[in-house]
């Protein structure tokens, strides 16, 4: 697919769905096309995802959060700012000035019962960074109060566990690891986990009927983090390496009136 008399031509060679979020797409892309350029696909892709999908790319994307804007709230059923209104507010800033914002800027569901001050966020395309250094030291003006704090919004990746090799960050189903082949959670070696007090490699060590080896995460090991290793296995809920993902959906956001609809997301890659 080739976006005509476009000087720089988006061509699409592939896609697919994402492994962390159900409701991304990402569009895979030949060589570096500009951001711009692909935007004149746009209507292509409304055929496809429908008229609320975002299209962002997968480098200069940045989301931030910003603190203490005024929620112009008397009561607590009283409505927020409009994305609308938000919008507006942020383009009299010169800190947002000629900025390309992905979607629209959303209130944080956090705290805002009876607020008088809440949190916002939204995305924007920033490909130096220099952007968010900007509004970092000249935070916004937003309905005559200047926001305290705006710092980068930074998303782990969904926790996912894989039943089939036992690693992070993906399901089986994902799995590069070839379904003839057994991973024991316990030692990572080629047989079942029921099978293990058996065929376990130190199985001569034992003491006793049952696997007395001192538990070693394979997940640690994997990731080159041997000294965290010792003392769980790879399913374990101690792990450190889980840190590193999310168990949970990333933070809700309410519209100015009801809470609002959650739209699927395009996501533009390039090789």
């Amino acid at each position: 697919m080739q976006a005509s008399g476009v000087k720089d031509v988006a061509q699409l060679i592939g896609g697919r769905w994402s492994s962390q979020s159900p409701d991304n797409f990402i569009l895979v892309f030949n060589g570096n096309p500009i951001y711009e350029s692909v935007l004149k696909l746009t209507h292509i892709f409304q055929r496809i995802f429908g008229a609320d999908f975002a299209l962002t790319p997968a480098r200069g994307y940045t989301c931030i959060v910003m603190n203490s804007v005024p929620t112009l709230r008397n009561n607590p059923s009283d409505p927020l700012p409009s994305a609308q209104s938000l919008r507006d507010k942020l383009d009299r800033n010169d800190s947002c000035q000629n900025m390309i914002i992905f979607g629209d800027p959303y209130w944080l569901t956090a705290r805002m019962a009876g607020a008088h001050h809440g949190s916002i966020s939204f995305a924007f395309l920033d490909k130096d960074g220099s952007k968010l250094q900007r509004l970092i030291r000249n935070p916004p003006f937003l309905f005559g109060n200047r926001t305290t704090k705006v710092r980068k919004y930074i998303s782990h990746p969904l926790l996912l566990e894989c039943m089939h090799c036992h690693r992070l960050g993906h399901l089986a189903q994902r799995c590069s690891v070839p379904s003839t082949c057994l991973v024991c959670p316990i030692c990572g070696q080629n047989h079942k986990e029921e099978d293990h007090t058996a065929k376990c490699p130190n199985v001569a060590q034992h003491v006793g009927t049952a696997c007395s080896c001192p538990p070693v995460c394979i997940n640690c090991i994997w990731a080159k983090k041997s000294a965290q290793a010792k003392g769980h296995h790879a399913a374990s809920l101690s792990c450190p390496l889980r840190s590193n993902f999310c168990s949970i959906s990333p933070p809700a956001r309410i519209s100015s009136g009801d809470a609002g609809a959650n739209s699927s997301a395009a996501q533009v890659d390039d090789l």
